[in-house]
């Protein structure tokens, strides 16, 4: 094996985990979303509205909606492989700032969460 097919391994072998990273990311957390309702409401926000249970369960699938039709402009200008590494990156940091227990934090992570999601739908399948 040459210099230059080892190199060309070694990327095929990473925008694959990327890829596949994004589908893994999309798949847990549109899992994830639906369970939260009844956790929401008895755990970590005793109390609260249910205007606001509401806003924080549904930020991520009003946002993905927004996301998958940006996502096809967005990646003809910065191209493919950019814009799913950028969304993988911005999804992980949507992540930790849902560990953060505030209402506003909470639903704003999400919706970032979600956006990231809607690129990821229309991207992966692009990609891979």
């Amino acid at each position: 094996m040459t210099e230059k097919s080892k190199y060309h391994l070694l990327y095929l072998i990473g925008a694959v985990i990327n890829a596949s990273l994004g589908f893994l990311f999309w798949g847990y957390s549109f899992s994830v979303f639906n369970s939260l309702k009844s956790f929401i409401q008895k755990e970590v926000f005793p109390g609260t509205a249910p205007d606001i249970v509401f806003l924080i369960i549904t930020a991520p699938f009003a946002s993905a909606t927004i996301g998958s039709f940006i996502a096809g402009p967005v990646a003809t200008t910065i191209g493919r492989r950019r814009l799913l590494i950028i969304s993988n990156l911005i999804g992980i940091g949507a992540v930790l700032t849902t560990l953060i227990g505030s209402v506003p934090v909470i639903i704003t992570g999400r919706a970032i969460l979600g956006l990231v999601l809607g690129i990821l739908s229309v991207i992966v399948p692009l990609y891979i």
